[in-house]
């Protein structure tokens, strides 16, 4: 009898580890699955605020050289000095 108490005991307590690695396990999942997302969302958001940026960058030049060009610059000059500004942000 006291074999088949000390199997059970055996049997039961192997249930008992094999259910908490799964939770465990199932934890473990759940935190890699929402660091995953975190950094999805991240890397998204850093990437719009990157290309909205650019944009206001690009827009501010653009709204200069159609004002240089309006107040009577060849296209050409208001080409020149635009790439040349643009040289020197990149240089920073």
């Amino acid at each position: 009898e006291r074999r088949i108490l000390r199997r059970r005991q055996k049997e039961e307590d192997k249930k008992k580890e094999r259910a908490q690695s799964i939770i465990r396990m199932a934890w473990t999942n759940f935190v890699i699955t929402g660091a995953a997302i975190v950094a999805v969302a991240s890397l998204m958001r850093s990437d719009i605020r990157t290309s909205t940026s650019m944009l206001r960058r690009n827009v501010k030049t653009i709204r200069k050289m159609m004002e240089d060009v309006s107040n009577g610059e060849s296209i050409g000059e208001v080409v020149k000095k635009g790439e040349e500004e643009i040289a020197k942000k990149l240089k920073k």
